[in-house]
C-alpha cells in the first residue's frame, strides 16, 4: 500500500508540475479527464494524512512503519477510515485512466500533461507485472506517434512476458529499425530465449486443449486483494495436487500472506518466515516449524530435453500464472507447503521444480499483491 501511494503521490505531483496551454475547443473527453483529477487529488491528500496519522500515533521505541504490533483503538479507527477512502481512490484512480486514454487518443497534440501522466501509469503497470495493462497502454501511445523507446521496450518485455510472441518478435524488429537493439542489450535478457518459449508455447496450447475437455480439480484462494483460482494438473502431478488440496483442507494456508512477492519473478509462499496479516496495514511475523508440513513429498516432473528442446508429453513448463511447489535450499524431493506463482515464462526452474497448476481466473489479483523482497527491507504497498 504504501508504494502505491507513492506512485499516486508522484503522478499527482508530476502533473500538477505540467503547465499546459488551454485552447478554446476543449472536448468533452478532456472535460472529464479534468474533471475526475479535481475528485481524485484530494483523496490522495486524505490518504496521505491519514497513514501519516496512523503510524504516528504513539510509537514505541523501536517500532516503526514496517511493523506496527500494537492495535490501539485509535489506530483500528484510522485503519477503518483509511480502507474506506482507500477503496474509493482506487475506483477513481481506475477511472481517471480510461478517461486519460480517451483525451489522448482524441487529440494527443494538445494533451501533453496527459501523456505525462501516462507515461508514469505505464511504468506503475510495469513494475507490477500487468504485462496486460501495459500493452494496451503502450497501444494507445505509439498509435498516437509516441515513438518513445522506453515505451517500445516495456511493450516488447510486455508481449514476451504473457506469451504474445508475434507482438514481442513485431515490437523487436521495431527497436532493430531503431537502431538501439544493443542499448536494450537484448541478448542477455530472456528474448535470447524466444526461440524456446515459441516451440514450447506450441505444446502448452496443446496440453490447454486437452484440458478443456478433462475434468480437472481446481482451488480458489481468497485475498485481501481479491479471488485467485489455481487449476491442478491432477493429471501430470497427482501426488502434489493430493498434498496440496490435503493441505488446503486441513486450513494449513489459512490467514497465511505471501511472504514473497517479487516482481518480473514469483509470488510465494511458505512454511516458514511469513507475515501474517493482522489487518491491511499490519503485518506480524509467523514461524511455523521448518518450511515444512512435517514431511516432504517426492519431485513430479521428467526431465526436459534441452538439446531436442522438448518436454516430455506429460510434463509442463513454468508460463506466466504457473504454479509450482518449491523446495528446501533447491534440494531435490523436499517439497511440501511451499509453492509459487511466476509472473513471467521461467526457464531457470526447468528440471528442478515441479508444476502442478495454473492460475485460470484473478492473474490481476496476484499482481496487485503487495511487493516484497525478504532479503530486503519489507514495505507497505
Amino acid at each position: 500500500m504504501k508504494r502505491y501511494i507513492l506512485v499516486i503521490l508522484i503522478i499527482a505531483l508530476g502533473l500538477g508540475a505540467i503547465v499546459w496551454a488551454q485552447t478554446s475547443n476543449v472536448s468533452k473527453e478532456r472535460k472529464q479527464y479534468d474533471n475526475l483529477l479535481e475528485q481524485w487529488k484530494p483523496m490522495v491528500a486524505e490518504l496521505a494524512r491519514l497513514r501519516y496519522q496512523y503510524f504516528d500515533v504513539k510509537r514505541k521505541p523501536g517500532e516503526d512503519e514496517i511493523f506496527v504490533v500494537e492495535q490501539t483503538p485509535e489506530r483500528q479507527k484510522l485503519k477503518k477510515i483509511f480502507d474506506e477512502k482507500f477503496k474509493t481512490a482506487e475506483v477513481k484512480y481506475n477511472q481517471l485512466i480510461d478517461a486519460a486514454v480517451l483525451a489522448y487518443a482524441k487529440d494527443p497534440e494538445n494533451n501533453r500533461d496527459i501523456e505525462q501522466f501516462l507515461f508514469y501509469t505505464l511504468r506503475y503497470f510495469m513494475e507490477r507485472d500487468m504485462y496486460e495493462d501495459v500493452l494496451k497502454m503502450s497501444d494507445v501511445l505509439l498509435n498516437s506517434n509516441v515513438n518513445n523507446p522506453y515505451v517500445i521496450r516495456v511493450a516488447a518485455f510486455a508481449a514476451l512476458f504473457s506469451q504474445q510472441y508475434d507482438i514481442a518478435k513485431s515490437f523487436l524488429e521495431k527497436i532493430q529499425k531503431l537502431g538501439i537493439l544493443d542499448e536494450f542489450r537484448l541478448g542477455e535478457s530472456d528474448f535470447r530465449y524466444l526461440p524456446v518459449f515459441e516451440l514450447l508455447w506450441e505444446q502448452e496450447k496443446a496440453f490447454r486443449e486437452k484440458e478443456e475437455r478433462a475434468d480437472l480439480p481446481s482451488v480458489v484462494l481468497y485475498t485481501t486483494k481479491g479471488e485467485i483460482e489455481i487449476l491442478l494438473y491432477e493429471d501430470q502431478a497427482p501426488n502434489t495436487v493430493a498434498n496440496f488440496i490435503w493441505l488446503v483442507e486441513k486450513g494449513f494456508y489459512k490467514n497465511i500472506d505471501f511472504d514473497a512477492v517479487i516482481t518480473q519473478a514469483i509470488a510465494h509462499v511458505s512454511g516458514t518466515e511469513q507475515f501474517k496479516r493482522v489487518d491491511n496495514l499490519t503485518l506480524q511475523p509467523l514461524v511455523r516449524g521448518n518450511g515444512t508440513p512435517g514431511y516432504c513429498i517426492p519431485d513430479e516432473f521428467r526431465p526436459f530435453d534441452f538439446e531436442k528442446k522438448k518436454f516430455p508429453d506429460d510434463s509442463r513448463f513454468f508460463w506466466r500464472g504457473t504454479v509450482a511447489m518449491d523446495l528446501m535450499r533447491d534440494q531435490p524431493n523436499t517439497g511440501g507447503c511451499k509453492f509459487f506463482i511466476l509472473y513471467k515464462p521461467d526457464i531457470n526452474c526447468v528440471n528442478k521444480n515441479t508444476v502442478f497448476g495454473r492460475v485460470v481466473r484473478g492473474m490481476d489479483v496476484v499482481c496487485r499483491l503487495q511487493r516484497r523482497n525478504p532479503s530486503s527491507v519489507i514495505s507497505l504497498s
